[in-house]
C-alpha cells in the first residue's frame, strides 16, 4: 500500500522514471499476496496505466486501464469514476486509432455501471454522452442517438438538465435526429437554446453555433427563410463575440451562402461565399477541403447568377488546389469541378471548351466508377446539351439516351430533372426528323410530369401541344387537335390563355383546320389568336404581321374580300410602327392590298398602294424578283379596271419579263399573267400577240393538268371569242367547246397538306367586265344555232342559264387573285 501511494506521489511530480520502479515492486507485491483483486489493486493499475500512456505506451496502458476495470468487478466493491476511467480509455485507444476498441471498452463500463446500479447517475450520464460521441465517430448514428436519449433522461431524473453540458447533449440528440430524418429535431434545437439562454451562455460562439446547426435543419426542411434568420443571429452573436473570423465563422458563411442560393438571392449569397473564402483563405491550410467547397458553390452560384467570367476562375483554382487531395476524396470533387467548369464555358459561349471539360469530368469519373450517380448523371446532361448547341445531334441524342436510362436504373427518372430531360430528348428527335420518336419521348414526359404534377401550368400545356404539332406533322390532324384541345383547357385553368403561347396553340389549332380542309375552322382559330395577340402586344412583331397574312389568306379563300383587306390594312398599320414598311416583305403587303382593293372595284385607290409598292422596291433595288413581278401584274390589273388598256398592257409585259428573267414564269402564277397579258392585248387590238399569250398560258395549264379548272375555262372561253373575231370559227368553237367541259368539272380543291397556308393564294385571272362560265356555254349555244344545230343548241343555253346565277361575272373573274 505504501509503495502504490509512494509512486502514484512520484508520479504526480513528473518523476516517471522514479515511479515506475516504486510501482512495479508494488505490483509484483500485491501479485504474490494475491490482493490484486481489491480496489487498491485496481487504483495501483490505473496509476500504472497513467505512467504508461505518459511514456507514449499507448496499447499497454489501454490494457491495464481494462485490467484495473477488471479487478474493481472483480472485487465486488463498487465501480471506478466513469469519467475519469473513461477519459483515460478513450485516450489511449483514440490516439490509437482504434476508436471501435474503445466503444468495446465503453460498452464493457457501461455494463460494470448498469450490474452496480449506478448507470442514473451524473458519471453513468457522461459515460453515456462518451459513448454516444464514439458511435457517432464510427458512423452508427442510430446507437449514438440512442445514448444520448439514455443521457438526457438521466440528467432530467437527476434534475440537472439545465447546464451547459446538456445544452451541448441536446445540440447533439437534434442534429442526429435531423441526419436520420426523424421528427423532433427542430423541438430539441428549441430545448438547447432555452437551457443556453438560462445558463447565459446563448451569445456565445457555441450559441451561434447551436444556431448554425439550426438553421441547416430548417434549410434541409425546406425552411429557407427560417434558416436565413437562425445563421443571420448567428452571425450577428460571432460578430459581437469578435469569432466571425474562424473556422466556425466560415462554415457559418458558407451555410447561409447555400441559404441564399435556394432563396434565388444570388447576388447576396456571391458576396457571402467571397465573404466566406476571405476567411478560410486566411487560415493555415487546414480546412483546404471547406475551402474548396466553398469556391465550388461559389462558382455555381456566379454562373447562375450569369458571372460567368469570375466563376471560371474560381472553378479553375480550385481544381488546382485539388490535385493535392487523396484519390479518394478527390475523385468526386473533380467530377464536378470540371462539369462545373464545363458549364461556365458554355455560358461564355465556348462550347467547345465545356466538351473539353466534360470528357475530362467523365474520365476521372469512369475510372472511380462514379458514373452510375446522380453526379454522373449531371454530367451526361450537361454533355448532351453542348453537343445540341455544338450541331451534334446524333451525339447529343446518345447521351440524353444514356443519361435517362441512368436515371431509370437510379430510380430517379421521375422527378423535374428526369422530365426535363425527356421533353430536350423529344426536341433533340424531333429535330434528327425522327417524329415518331419524339412523340414517343413527349408522351413518356407527359406520363412523369403528370405523376410530379408539373403539366398544370404553361410549360405543361406547351409540351402537350408540342405533341399536337409532331402528330399534325405526322398527318394525324385529328389527335392534333385532340392534343390542342388538352393543351387549351391547361391554358385556361391556369389564367394565361391570353398570352403569346395561347396564341401561339391557336394558330396552331388553325393550321391543323385547315389541313382539314376546314378553312372556317381555320379563320376563327386565327381571329381569337389575333385577338390575344393584340392585348398582349405580340400582333406588333414579325410574327404577330405574319399571322396577319396567314389570316388574310383564309378570309381571301372564303372570298371575304373585306374581310381580308381589313386584316391586311391592320398589318400594314404593324409594318409602319416597326419602321418595316420600306422593306420586300413591306411591298408584298402593300401588293396584297392593292390587288383586293381592285377585286372590291376601288381601281383608283388600289393603283395608288401599287405605285407605292413599286417605290419601295425600286428603292431596294427589287423589282428584278418574282414580288416585283407581282407588283407589276396587280398594277396591270389596276389599269385594265380604270381602262387604261395600253398602260395595262406595258405593265403585264414588264411582269411577264422579270418573271421569266427570276425563272418564275412555269408556274399557275405565270399562267394567270399571260392570260391577262393576252387579255390586254386583244382590248388593244394586237389580235396576234393575245393569241399567241393566251396559247402559251394553255400549254402551262395543261402541263400543270388545270386546263380542267374555272381558271382553264376562263382561258378557253378568252381564246375562242379571240379565234371567233380573228375569223377562225372551227378553232373557236373547239375552243368553246372545251371551255364548256372545263366549266361543267369545276373539280373542288383538295385540302393542302399540313402547313401554313402562303400568304397569297393562287391568283384567278379576271377584272370588271369579264365573262363567266354562263357566258361561255351562251356562246357555244349562239354557235350552235349558227351551224343549225339546233337541239344542242337548246340544250348548251339550259346549262348556260344553270351556271348564271352561280358564277357571276366579276366574281368568278376576280376570286382568289
Amino acid at each position: 500500500m505504501l509503495l502504490s501511494v509512494f509512486g502514484a506521489t512520484l508520479l504526480a511530480r513528473g518523476a516517471l522514471g522514479a515511479a515506475r520502479g516504486a510501482l512495479l515492486h508494488a505490483f509484483e507485491l500485491r501479485k504474490r499476496s494475491d490482493t490484486m483483486a481489491t480496489p487498491e489493486g485496481a487504483r495501483l493499475l490505473m496509476h500504472m496505466a497513467f505512467l504508461r500512456s505518459s511514456r507514449g505506451d499507448l496499447h499497454a496502458a489501454f490494457e491495464t486501464y481494462l485490467e484495473a476495470c477488471r479487478q474493481h468487478v472483480a472485487a465486488a466493491r463498487g465501480v471506478p469514476r466513469a469519467a475519469e476511467l473513461l477519459q483515460r480509455v478513450a485516450f489511449a485507444k483514440e490516439s490509437t486509432g482504434d476508436i471501435s476498441g474503445a466503444c468495446d471498452a465503453c460498452e464493457e463500463h457501461r455494463q460494470v455501471l448498469s450490474q452496480a446500479c449506478q448507470i442514473e447517475t451524473q458519471d453513468g450520464a457522461q459515460l453515456l454522452v462518451a459513448l454516444g460521441v464514439l458511435n457517432k465517430e464510427l458512423g452508427r448514428h442510430e446507437k449514438a442517438l440512442s445514448c444520448w436519449e439514455e443521457a438526457r433522461g438521466v440528467l432530467e431524473s437527476l434534475g440537472t438538465s439545465n447546464t451547459v453540458e446538456a445544452a451541448d447533449l441536446l445540440k447533439n440528440i437534434a442534429v442526429t435526429r435531423q441526419r436520420l430524418g426523424y421528427d423532433a429535431a427542430l423541438e430539441a434545437f428549441a430545448h438547447a437554446r432555452r437551457v443556453r439562454e438560462c445558463t447565459a451562455t446563448f451569445r456565445t460562439p457555441e450559441g451561434a453555433a447551436l444556431l448554425a446547426a439550426t438553421g441547416l435543419a430548417r434549410h434541409e426542411g425546406g425552411d429557407v427563410a427560417g434558416a436565413l434568420a437562425e445563421y443571420a443571429e448567428a452571425r450577428a452573436i460571432l460578430e459581437s463575440s469578435c469569432a466571425l473570423e474562424t473556422v466556425a465563422g466560415a462554415a457559418l458563411l458558407a451555410n447561409m451562402g447555400n441559404a441564399q442560393v435556394a432563396a434565388g438571392d444570388l447576388g447576396a449569397a456571391t458576396a457571402t461565399y467571397e465573404e466566406a473564402m476571405a476567411i478560410g483563405l486566411r487560415g493555415d491550410g487546414s480546412c483546404a477541403a471547406e475551402v474548396l467547397m466553398l469556391q465550388l458553390n461559389a462558382g455555381k452560384a456566379y454562373r447562375a447568377f450569369g458571372n460567368a467570367e469570375r466563376a471560371l476562375a474560381l472553378l479553375a483554382d480550385a481544381q488546382a488546389q485539388s490535385e493535392s487531395f487523396p484519390a479518394a476524396l478527390r475523385a468526386p470533387l473533380v467530377t464536378e469541378l470540371f462539369t462545373e467548369i464545363g458549364l461556365a464555358r458554355h455560358q461564355l459561349g465556348d462550347v467547345g471548351g465545356a466538351l473539353k471539360a466534360y470528357d475530362e469530368a467523365r474520365r476521372v469519373c469512369e475510372s472511380a466508377g462514379d458514373m452510375e450517380t446522380p453526379r454522373g448523371a449531371v454530367l451526361l446532361s450537361s454533355t448532351a446539351v453542348a453537343l445540341l448547341d455544338s450541331g451534334d445531334l446524333v451525339g447529343a441524342r446518345r447521351a440524353l439516351v444514356t443519361v435517362i436510362g441512368r436515371h431509370k436504373r437510379l430510380g430517379t427518372l421521375r422527378s423535374q430533372e428526369g422530365f426535363r430531360l425527356l421533353v430536350q430528348l423529344g426536341l433533340v428527335r424531333r429535330d434528327l426528323g425522327d417524329l415518331k420518336g419524339a412523340v414517343e419521348a413527349y408522351e413518356s414526359a407527359r406520363r412523369e410530369g403528370n405523376a410530379l404534377g408539373l403539366l398544370k401550368n404553361a410549360s405543361g400545356a406547351n409540351l402537350i401541344a408540342r405533341i399536337g404539332v409532331l402528330k399534325h406533322l405526322l398527318g394525324e390532324y385529328s389527335g392534333a387537335l385532340k392534343e390542342y384541345s388538352r393543351a387549351r383547357k391547361i391554358h385556361e385553368a391556369s389564367g394565361d390563355l391570353d398570352s403569346p403561347d395561347g396564341a401561339r396553340l391557336l394558330v396552331n389549332v388553325g393550321l391543323a383546320r385547315r389541313a382539314q380542309g376546314d378553312v372556317k375552322g381555320m379563320v376563327a382559330a386565327y381571329e381569337d389568336a389575333r385577338s390575344i395577340s393584340r392585348r398582349s402586344g405580340a400582333l406588333k412583331t414579325a410574327a404577330g404581321v405574319g399571322m396577319l397574312r396567314v389570316l388574310a389568306a383564309g378570309k381571301q379563300a372564303l372570298a371575304d374580300e373585306e374581310g381580308v383587306l381589313e386584316v391586311l390594312e391592320e398589318a400594314r398599320r404593324m409594318l409602319e410602327e416597326q419602321g418595316s414598311i420600306g422593306t420586300q416583305d413591306g411591298a408584298q403587303l402593300l401588293a396584297g392590298i392593292g390587288r383586293t382593293l381592285c377585286v372590291l372595284g376601288r381601281a383608283v385607290e388600289a393603283l395608288a398602294v401599287l405605285e407605292e409598292a413599286k417605290m419601295v422596291l425600286l428603292r431596294a433595288k427589287a423589282m428584278e424578283t418574282t414580288i416585283g413581278g407581282d407588283v407589276q401584274m396587280h398594277i396591270g390589273v389596276a389599269k385594265t379596271a380604270r381602262g387604261d388598256h395600253p398602260g395595262a398592257v406595258r405593265a403585264f409585259a414588264a411582269a411577264h419579263r422579270t418573271r421569266s428573267r427570276v425563272g418564275a414564269l412555269d408556274t399557275p402564277e405565270g399562267a394567270a399573267l399571260l392570260y391577262w397579258l393576252g387579255s390586254a392585248q386583244l382590248r388593244v387590238g394586237d389580235h396576234h400577240g393575245g393569241l399567241r399569250s393566251l396559247g402559251k398560258a394553255r400549254r402551262l395549264h395543261e402541263a400543270q393538268a388545270t386546263l380542267q379548272t374555272p381558271e382553264g375555262a376562263l382561258l378557253l372561253k378568252r381564246m375562242g371569242d379571240a379565234l371567233l373575231a380573228a375569223g377562225d370559227r372551227d378553232s373557236s368553237w373547239a375552243c368553246y367547246r372545251a371551255a364548256a367541259l372545263a366549266a361543267e368539272a369545276e373539280p373542288a380543291p383538295e385540302p393542302a397538306p399540313g402547313g401554313a397556308l402562303p400568304a397569297q393564294l393562287p391568283a384567278v385571272p379576271g377584272g370588271p367586265g369579264m365573262e363567266s362560265y354562263a357566258e361561255a356555254l351562251q356562246g357555244i349555244a349562239a354557235e350552235a344555232l349558227v351551224r343549225g344545230e339546233v337541239e344542242a343548241a337548246v340544250e348548251t343555253w339550259t346549262r348556260a342559264r344553270r351556271h348564271a346565277p352561280a358564277a357571276p361575272a366579276t366574281a368568278d373573274a376576280t376570286r382568289l387573285m
